[in-house]
């Protein structure tokens, strides 16, 4: 978990403290880099991409990794402002549902056809799209 930590304390700018990261320092310091934004009305969304790499672990380093994972989420998600809960919101993206946590609503995406897709890459000015048909 101190990768998450400073992986995300790093994305905040906020100041990394040599030595020991706990779970709590972390959430409290991100509550304290959002709490402006609070105070001036904007809601804050956290994107986390991937995170079937930190709960869709096997064996006992798997699940503690998911059950601290999941510990932080809980935490980050209430944030402590005279007894209402924030409106943080985490999007998570995943392959894999995330199970055993509260406050979870599960949406499958799609994937685009390739057709859609090269639309939009090329109109974003990538020409060197390669057109190749997948059958399923």
């Amino acid at each position: 978990m101190r990768a998450i930590y400073l992986n995300i304390m790093n994305t905040l700018e906020l100041t990394v403290p040599v030595g020991y990261v706990d779970l709590n320092y972390v959430v409290t310091r991100i509550h304290e880099k959002i709490q402006p934004l609070k105070s001036e009305g904007q809601s804050v969304l956290f994107l986390l991409d991937n995170v079937e790499q930190f709960t869709a672990g096997n064996g006992k380093e798997g699940k503690n990794l998911k059950a601290a994972f999941v510990q932080f989420l809980g935490r980050l998600s209430e944030f402590d402002s005279k007894d209402k809960k924030t409106a943080l919101k985490l999007l998570l993206t995943s392959r894999t549902q995330l199970q055993d946590a509260n406050n979870v609503e599960n949406f499958e995406v799609k994937s685009l056809e390739s057709s859609s897709s090269e639309k939009i890459l090329l109109f974003k000015g990538i020409t060197n799209v390669i057109h190749t048909r997948r059958i399923n």
